[in-house]
């Protein structure tokens, strides 16, 4: 009997230390940022998933975030990423990338002007370039936008980025089989 109540004791506690533990892995308390009210919850959870999973396999953060529009930024996408990715706060956290490994890869949308735009930390740019960002971006997110699919344009774009910094997204489980 004092047997199973340690078994079970132990079991209880492995059950709810496990998501302090995962929770704990992850750098960022969030990856996407829908300030557009663009995706709904279980979307905006997958990408974030797949954000964490890359984040937990080979570090680099990959971060959405989705605008309404760029009225505090002078309409310019421009100044609003260069904002987000260095200056502007993301749940307590400034700055989008690993401290000293400047890893961080900002992917921002606007939507009333229908535009785009990557942010690239110096630590990552010899894996994704500008020219595979903007690729992405007018392959993948344009395309798919033009859809109404905005869930799909951001997953897959971000299962790129991941690929292309490194990552494996073959051992994740996407949606993206059926479009890709």
């Amino acid at each position: 009997m004092f047997l199973r109540k340690q078994a079970l004791t132990l079991i209880i506690l492995s059950i709810l230390l496990t998501p302090t533990l995962i929770v704990g892995a992850q750098s960022r308390p969030g990856y996407v940022y829908d300030y557009a009210y663009l995706l709904d919850e279980s979307e905006i959870g997958a990408i974030e998933d797949l954000c964490a999973e890359i984040d937990n396999n080979i570090t680099a953060e990959v971060v959405v975030v989705i605008l309404s529009n760029l009225n505090d930024y002078g309409g310019s996408i421009e100044m609003a990423k260069l904002e987000y990715f260095n200056d502007i706060p993301l749940e307590g956290i400034t700055g989008i990338g690993k401290k000293g490994k400047d890893n961080g890869v900002l992917i921002l949308i606007a939507v009333e002007e229908h535009e785009w735009a990557f942010e690239i930390g110096y630590g990552v740019e010899g894996e994704l370039t500008d020219s595979e960002s903007g690729r992405i971006g007018r392959d993948v997110i344009t395309p798919y936008f033009q859809q109404g699919e905005y869930y799909y344009g951001l997953f897959i774009a971000v299962a790129y980025v991941g690929e292309e910094l490194g990552y494996d997204v073959e051992n994740f489980d996407t949606p993206t089989d059926q479009y890709v």
